[in-house]
């Protein structure tokens, strides 16, 4: 199972450098398409999962009318049950929509590579949420993973600042706004990631919602919260479509809704923790994207740092999560009480 989560890591790292890859296109056609990129994906999740959830619902009514029928029993409804989830819901889409805006907004002034480094400090307000918020202990084995992946990404990292102080890193328009919104969206991503495990990992009493149900609700309210924006600034009217910006809004809405279809999944899995962990790897898939289509210089350390990332993930990854949040319900266990 551990393993099964290390492999659905690196599909969503895929998808992720995938999103990168479209943005940056769009970027350098000249056209800002943040916003509407964000919307488009939130208006395809909604409507594959509500069509999903509409083909879910009324098959299962008709079972349970079935089954009410034979047993002579009165149907019953637990909607009421689902009042817990509700503001995490909101939570969740308010947090999320905020960070692909802020995140894809980057794109127009700094590079792929930067923001895929920059991205990476929504790890440190995971743990820190994580661990105040969810109440989940690591272990020396899930410490010792994080270490090691933090420093595969310092020597990532390390290739960046060597060119910022050359002058040749190329890292857009205004890389320090770039990058105020980048961090800014790490911290929103941290917020999303904490509550979306929090809703697919329900406590006792609580009932659980379906993966169907909540992307369609995180579909419906993101795309009504990043409509607002869209045409508040006016951005269906301003942006010049073309053939690429069509492809690039394409691109990254089908990436969007790969990422958003399998990390219900690996939250069930896994953790948030884990999660921005494997997403690491995306770092140097987006370097190497960077590398092929638009020509920069690749530095040979940012194999290096793969190594030491994917390294750290599977020593994160050695350790059960069950044994995580089995020790988590425990408040008066000891950290020193954990292998």
């Amino acid at each position: 199972m551990r393993w099964v989560v290390v492999f659905l890591g690196q599909i969503l790292s895929f998808a992720i450098t995938g999103t990168g890859i479209s943005s940056e296109f769009a970027a350098r056609s000249g056209v800002d398409t943040s916003v509407i990129q964000v919307f488009f994906s939130y208006l395809l999740i909604s409507l594959v999962y509500l069509i999903w959830f509409i083909f879910e619902f009324r098959k299962d009514n008709d079972v349970k009318s079935e089954a009410h029928h034979l047993l002579k029993t009165p149907p019953t409804t637990n909607s009421s049950n689902y009042r817990w989830v509700f503001w995490l819901l909101i939570l969740n889409s308010i947090s999320d929509v905020a960070a692909n805006i802020l995140v894809v907004k980057a794109y127009q002034f700094t590079s792929i590579s930067q923001i895929m480094l920059l991205d990476c400090f929504t790890i440190p307000f995971v743990v820190m949420i994580s661990r105040c918020w969810l109440q989940e202990l690591y272990t020396h084995t899930h410490i010792l993973g994080m270490c090691l992946a933090m420093v595969g990404l310092a020597i990532l990292v390390s290739d960046d600042v060597k060119k910022v102080i050359d002058g040749s890193d190329g890292s857009g328009s205004d890389p320090f706004k770039g990058d105020v919104l980048c961090l800014c969206g790490s911290l929103c991503y941290a917020i999303s990631n904490c509550v979306e495990q929090r809703i697919m990992t329900p406590k006792d009493g609580e009932t659980p919602i379906t993966r169907v149900k909540f992307l369609a609700a995180i579909g419906s309210i993101g795309t009504i919260l990043s409509s607002i924006v869209v045409f508040s600034m006016g951005e269906m009217k301003t942006t010049g479509w073309t053939p690429t910006t069509a492809v690039c809004v394409a691109a990254f809405s089908i990436c969007m809704l790969g990422v958003y279809s399998f990390v219900p999944i690996y939250l069930q899995l896994g953790s948030a923790t884990s999660l921005n962990l494997s997403l690491l790897t995306s770092d140097v898939y987006a370097v190497v994207a960077d590398t092929v289509l638009f020509h920069k210089q690749l530095d040979k350390r940012y194999f290096g740092g793969f190594v030491v990332i994917v390294l750290g993930i599977l020593t994160f990854n050695y350790q059960s999560f069950a044994r995580i949040r089995a020790c988590s319900t425990q408040p008066h266990v000891h950290k020193e009480t954990l292998p």
